[in-house]
């Protein structure tokens, strides 16, 4: 679908419950410059994750969910969530975040794995303002797949797919052999010159609905029950908003410190002498 040159919607953050906005489920990845290059890149991306596994430094970890329980047979290696960025596993990688680092609006990267016989839970995302985007590595044939509200794709090694993040969504690998795929969010042009601020609120989005899962004040007795199910009992709506407004403060001055660190690293090792 391609997009239309009609005014951006307002910011969408998780913290404001069910997206009820008018993004298309699907994206059409031809509309984007970047995509063939990305796509093509599928072979070398996998080979650098398969010698990062036979290492053991591919630096995979349990998916975090913030409302609680962890989702079993989810795992993803993570380069970067919302500009914060994770140097260990970019540094193992630097074939794959070469390539990432090419794409204009790049907010989060990170190579996901999904187990035989496994389902991440339909759940909305964090934001409107980003277009997801699944690149397949080693797909096993048979029924593995993304829905997005109505819409549904089926993954396989070399497609690209693109979504709205908004939308209540889920994926799931209905095979007998694990799943791999490179996820990467792409901030959408229309919002870049807020790029900082949206990332900065999206992470203090996440903080708050960590909070609600973990502190008991406003919740009701059955909060645990729900939390179970991966669903929390939210704030008022004012206390919601008025937490992410006041983290996110925090994070954008943090995600400005990380960046200026980052360039006077590069900036020193620029200025280092080439050996004779």
């Amino acid at each position: 679908m391609t997009r239309s040159a009609a005014p951006p919607e307002s910011v969408y953050y998780r913290t404001d419950g069910p997206y009820r906005g008018d993004a298309p489920c699907f994206y059409d990845v031809e509309d984007f410059p970047w995509a063939r290059r990305i796509r093509d890149g599928w072979r070398a991306i996998r080979t650098e994750y398969e010698g990062n596994v036979r290492r053991g430094t591919d630096h995979v970890v349990d998916v975090f969910n913030p409302t609680g329980p962890m989702v079993t047979g989810w795992r993803s290696v993570n380069f970067q969530t919302y500009l914060w960025q994770f140097p260990e596993a970019r540094r193992a990688f630097p074939l794959t975040v070469g390539l990432l680092d090419t794409v204009p609006g790049l907010t989060s990267a990170f190579i996901n794995v999904l187990e035989p016989n496994s389902v991440i839970p339909a759940h909305h995302g964090d934001s409107n303002t980003i277009m997801r985007c699944h690149l397949g590595l080693d797909v096993p044939s048979g029924d593995c797949g993304v829905r997005v509200g109505p819409e549904s794709r089926q993954c396989s090694n070399g497609a690209l797919i693109a979504f709205s993040d908004a939308h209540e969504h889920t994926s799931w690998n209905a095979t007998g052999e694990r799943r791999v795929v490179l996820v990467f969010d792409v901030m959408l042009p229309e919002y870049r010159d807020h790029e900082r601020w949206i990332c900065a609120n999206v992470l203090a989005g996440v903080a708050v609905i960590w909070l609600e899962a973990h502190l008991r004040i406003f919740q009701r007795a059955k909060s645990y029950e729900i939390r179970k199910v991966g669903r929390t009992v939210p704030f008022p709506r004012s206390i919601r908003t008025a937490l992410r407004r006041g983290i996110g403060f925090g994070f954008h001055l943090a995600l400005l410190l990380k960046r200026r660190r980052s360039e006077r690293v590069l900036l020193s090792a620029d200025a280092v002498p080439a050996e004779p």
